[in-house]
C-alpha cells in the first residue's frame, strides 16, 4: 500500500454535528442548536473549530443520522470522492445538501485557510509512493544511561552553579560530558571521545555534533574540575543532603591506592608503597574518602603512595572543622589501620564522639566479659554475639564481637595457607628427583627458607626435616607440630576465630551493645564506594604521567561516583537494589536511531528512541524521568 493511500484513511482533520443546547432567559423553555465542528491537532494538543452553524432541525436529533450527515458535509468540503453513497435515505442526502449550499455561500471567496484547515486534494498533494523494504534505522546510538545521567545532574542542578561561578556554556557542557562519560564509560579519555563520536548519543542530548568534543577538550576540562575542587564539592554534597534531608552525624573515614601503569620516573605522587590488591611491583597514589552513612563522599584528599593509613587523621579532621560547622556533634568511624592510640587521642581532644577497631586482640579477654550478651544475625541469617567488656568508669567502652561467619572465612583462610604451603614444599621435594633440580642440601635449604618466609603465618606448626647423603639432599619430609591438651596455643586460637572488639567513647547508658555495633558497621559504606570506585568507575590503574593530570584523573572519578551513588540512592528508595553495572546493562539497551524513508525523488528521515523495556520504564519511574525523549530532527532531503 502506498503512503498516499495510507495518508486517506489516516487524516486526523476529522468533522462531527455538535449538540448545543439553549435555554431562553425569559420563558425558561430548553431548545436545541447544531454546529458543524473541525476537530484537529494543533501543536499536538486536540483542539475544535466551528465551521458552519446548522440552526435546528428534526432529523439531527437522531444520533447516527447526525454522523451520517457530518460525514457526507466532510467529503463535500474537503472534495474526497465517495464509491458508494453513505446512506439510502433521501431526506437525510437532501438535509445534506442543504448544508453544503449554505457552506458555499458563507466561505464564497475567502481564504479558507484562514477559518479551518482543509487537507490538499489528489491533484495538490505531494505523497510520494513508497514500499515497505525503503525504511531504514542508521546512525543508532545508546541512549538511555545518558539521558538518566543528564537527568540527574539536572535535578542536581550543577550546570546552574557553575554557570554562577562564570563558566562559559562551552565549558558547563563539557564538564558534565566529562562527568556522565566516566560514569558510563569508564574509560581513558582517548576511548572516550571515541564512543562519544560513534556509539553515544551524549553529545547529541547536550546539542553537540559528534566530533565536536574531542579527548583534548576532555582532558583541559579534567583539570578545570580540578582547580575548582573545593568549592564544588561543597556545592554537591550540600544539594544532595539537602534534597534527601540527610541528618549529618555520621562520618565515616578511610583510604585506598590505586596503582599506576609505567614507570613514572618523573612523578612525585607514584610511590612504593604497601598495595592493597597485592600490586607491589607497581608505584602506587594514595586517597581518601570521608563519607556519610549513605556512601556520598564530603571531602577527599590525594597522597603520595608510600603515605601511612595513620598520618592522614588529622588532614580529614581538618577538612571537617572548616567544612562542617557541627563537627563536635559527630561520630568519626574509622577501621584497625587508622585506630592507633596516637589517633583516639587525637578525636578524644577535639571531643569528637568515635568508634574503631581494636589493632590487636585483647588478651585474657574471656575473664572481662560481663553478662550482657547480646545475640544478633547479620544481613545472611549467621550468628553473632555482642559482649561487652567489664572496665572503669572512666574507660572507653569496649565490645567484643563474635562471628560465626568471620570465623568461618578466617579458617578457610588459614587452610588455604596451609594447602599453598604444603604444595610449595611438595614442588621443592619433587626436584630432588628431577635431572635439573635443586639438590645441593645448601641451595634447598635456602630454597626451604625462602618458602618459610613466603609462609609466615602457618611455617611455624610444622616440623620439616631434610634427609641428604653428604652434599645431595635425597628427601624432604614434613608434618605438623603435635597439639598439647587443653592449655595450647592452638586452641586458644581457634577459640579467638571470628573474634574482634569495638572501641566507642560513647556510653551505652542501657542501650543494648548492638546500637554501637550497628554505627561501627555502616563502614561497609566505604567499602561499597571504593568498590565502585576501583571496580564500576576503572579508577585504576593509572595511566596518566603528571601529577595534576593524575589528580584531576582522581578527581574526575568521584564525581562520577557522587552522580553514580545519586541513582542508586533514588532506586534505593523505590526498591530497585541494582549495582551500577546492572543499571547499565538495563538502560543501554534504549537506544535512539534516524529512520529514513526513501520515496522517488526525496529522502525523509526523523530520530526516534525505542520504546524503553519495563525495567528502563521502572528505573525512569523511580528518578522521576519520563521514559521517552521528545522527538527531534525532522529533515527531507531532495534527490
Amino acid at each position: 500500500m502506498s503512503i498516499a493511500q495510507l495518508v486517506d484513511f489516516v487524516y486526523l482533520c476529522l468533522m462531527f454535528i455538535k449538540e448545543v443546547k439553549k435555554r431562553n432567559s425569559k420563558k425558561g423553555k430548553v431548545y436545541l442548536q447544531y454546529h458543524l465542528i473541525q476537530s484537529l491537532r494543533v501543536e499536538g494538543k486536540p483542539r475544535q473549530r466551528i465551521i458552519l452553524y446548522l440552526g435546528y432541525h428534526l432529523l439531527l436529533e437522531n444520533k447516527e443520522k447526525r454522523k451520517t450527515i457530518a460525514k457526507i458535509l466532510e467529503n463535500k468540503i474537503y472534495e474526497r470522492p465517495t464509491l458508494f453513497p453513505l446512506t439510502d435515505d433521501k431526506a437525510v442526502v437532501a438535509l445534506a445538501n442543504q448544508y453544503y449550499e449554505k457552506y458555499q455561500i458563507k466561505y464564497d471567496g475567502l481564504d479558507i485557510e484562514r477559518y479551518f484547515s482543509k487537507p490538499p486534494t489528489a491533484q495538490t498533494a505531494d505523497f510520494q509512493a513508497d514500499k515497505i523494504h525503503s525504511f531504514e534505522l542508521v546512525n543508532s546510538r545508546t541512549l538511555g544511561a545518558e539521558r538518566l545521567c543528564k537527568g540527574i545532574l539536572d535535578k542536581l542542578k550543577l550546570n546552574e552553579f557553575l554557570r554562577k561561578k562564570g563558566w562559559s556554556p562551552l565549558q558547563i557542557d563539557r564538564a558534565l560530558i566529562s562527568i556522565i562519560s566516566r560514569a558510563i564509560f569508564a574509560s581513558s579519555e582517548h576511548k572516550t571521545a571515541q564512543y562519544l563520536e560513534y556509539s553515544s548519543a551524549l553529545n547529541e542530548l547536550f546539542n553537540k555534533n559528534d566530533d565536536e568534543v574531542s579527548r583534548h577538550h576532555l582532558y583541559d576540562i579534567s583539570d578545570v574540575l580540578y582547580e575548582h575542587k573545593t568549592v564544588i564539592d561543597a556545592y554537591l554534597y550540600s544539594t544532595i543532603k539537602n534534597m534527601f534531608g540527610i541528618e549529618d552525624k555520621l562520618v565515616i573515614y578511610d583510604l585506598s591506592n590505586t596503582h599506576f601503569e609505567g614507570r613514572k620516573q618523573a612523578n612525585n605522587l607514584a610511590k612504593h608503597g604497601r598495595n592493597k590488591q597485592k600490586r607491589n611491583d607497581c608505584k602506587q597514589v594514595v586517597f581518601t574518602g570521608v563519607i556519610n552513612e549513605y556512601g556520598f563522599i564530603r571531602h577527599s584528599r590525594i597522597y603520595e603512595g608510600n603515605t601511612a593509613d595513620c598520618v592522614t587523621l588529622t588532614d580529614m579532621l581538618d577538612d571537617l572543622k572548616k567544612y562542617s560547622g557541627n563537627a563536635t556533634q559527630q561520630t568519626v568511624v574509622i577501621d584497625a589501620g587508622l585506630a592507633t592510640q596516637a589517633n583516639i587521642t587525637i578525636l578524644k581532644k577535639q571531643k569528637l564522639n568515635y568508634i574503631c577497631v581494636l589493632r590487636q586482640r585483647i588478651k585474657n579477654y574471656e575473664e572481662k566479659l560481663s553478662s550482657n550478651k547480646v545475640l544478633i544475625t547479620d544481613k545472611k541469617g549467621s550468628p553473632i554475639e555482642l559482649i561487652p567488656l567489664q572496665t572503669a568508669a572512666n574507660e572507653d567502652t569496649i565490645i567484643c564481637v563474635k562471628s560465626q561467619r568471620k570465623a568461618r572465612k578466617e579458617q578457610a583462610i588459614d587452610d588455604k595457607l596451609t594447602t599453598k604451603f604444603e604444595q610449595d614444599l611438595q614442588v621443592a621435594k619433587a626436584a630432588l628427583s628431577k635431572p635439573r633440580g635443586t639438590k645441593k642440601i645448601d641451595k634447598v635449604n635456602q630454597r626451604i627458607g625462602r618458602i618459610k618466609e613466603k609462609h609466615k603465618k602457618v611455617q611455624a606448626k610444622y616440623t620439616i626435616t631434610i634427609s641428604s647423603d653428604k652434599e645431595v639432599a635425597t628427601d624432604i619430609t614434613w608434618k605438623l607440630k603435635p597439639i598439647k591438651k587443653e592449655t595450647n596455643a592452638a586452641k586458644l586460637s581457634k577459640q579467638n576465630l571470628g573474634v574482634y572488639f569495638l572501641k566507642t567513647n560513647l556510653t551505652l547508658q542501657g542501650k543494648p551493645a548492638n546500637h554501637i555495633w550497628n554505627i561501627y558497621n555502616t563502614i561497609r559504606e566505604v567499602e561499597a564506594t571504593f568498590r565502585c570506585l576501583k571496580s564500576d568507575l576503572q579508577i585504576r590503574p593509572i595511566h596518566h604521567q603528571k601529577d595534576e593530570r593524575i589528580q584531576a584523573h582522581i578527581y574526575q572519578t568521584i564525581l562520577a561516583y557522587q552522580l553514580v551513588n545519586t541513582i542508586r540512592y533514588l532506586l534505593k528508595q523505590k526498591n530497585i537494589n541494582y549495582d551500577w553495572t546492572n543499571i547499565l546493562r538495563i538502560m543501554n539497551t534504549q537506544h535512539i536511531s534516524t529512520v529514513e524513508v526513501k520515496t522517488e525523488n526525496k529522502t525523509i528521515g526523523f530520530r526516534k528512541a525505542t520504546r524503553p523495556i519495563k525495567e528502563v520504564a521502572e528505573i525512569y519511574k523511580a528518578v522521576g524521568m519520563s521514559s521517552m525523549p521528545k522527538q527531534k530532527k525532522k529533515y527531507v532531503v531532495y534527490h
